[in-house]
């Protein structure tokens, strides 16, 4: 699985590297000029297209046909994908963090800000996630672009508000990661559906 890891990143190098340059585009620019919080909301708005757009590549390279003929099971497959977008995901904010928290744009209320960045990583969690599950359910195009739309809706309408209570409420940091651990155990969940649905998908 590893290997595999190493080759898709190998193949996406450029498209990773482009990704990056934006992300730090992005923090140069708000730095002078807007909020911190940009950096963070492009890491939102890339996770909510990287599987669609992974997947498209893989199409146009029959990625597919190439990886089923190895000896590689199908949970290895689904486990290397999972492990290529959310590490990539995981990187954006990681390296937006020092950004975002840095004392020159810290607000009054830390734990609000603290709840934000938060939320919008159990967002991306849910988002890539729910575009893996998408992907693997037999439906037409335009059925999936819906799907996709209410799942974008709920996830918004959930976590922000959930992270923004506990800012208010909670007395210690560490209550608002709940949520996000919460999207984590539903991220296992939906892989776990997402390998019984590609296990019964036939590749031609």
């Amino acid at each position: 699985m590893e290997a595999l890891v190493w080759h898709r990143l190998s193949m996406q190098k450029w498209y990773i590297l482009i990704v990056l340059t934006i992300s730090a585009t992005i923090t140069f620019v708000s730095l002078r000029f807007f909020s911190n919080s940009s950096i963070v909301m492009f890491a939102l708005i890339f996770s909510a297209t990287i599987v669609e757009s992974m997947y498209t590549q893989d199409h146009k390279a029959k990625w597919e046909l190439f990886v089923n003929s190895l000896p590689l099971t199908k949970k290895m497959q689904l486990q290397a994908d999972y492990l290529y977008c959310y590490g990539l995901i995981a990187l954006l904010f990681i390296t937006s963090a020092p950004i975002y928290f840095s004392p020159f744009f810290v607000h009054s209320d830390s734990y609000e800000h603290f709840a934000i960045y938060f939320a919008n990583i159990s967002c991306a969690i849910l988002l890539v996630c729910a575009q893996f599950y998408s992907h693997h359910i037999e439906e037409t195009k335009g059925m999936r672009s819906f799907r996709m739309i209410i799942y974008v809706l709920l996830i918004f309408s959930i976590n922000f508000p959930i992270h923004y209570y506990l800012s208010m409420v909670a007395a210690k940091l560490s209550v608002m990661l709940i949520p996000t651990v919460i999207s984590a155990i539903i991220s296992i969940f939906v892989f776990r559906k997402c390998h019984v649905l590609y296990s019964a998908k036939e590749i031609y």
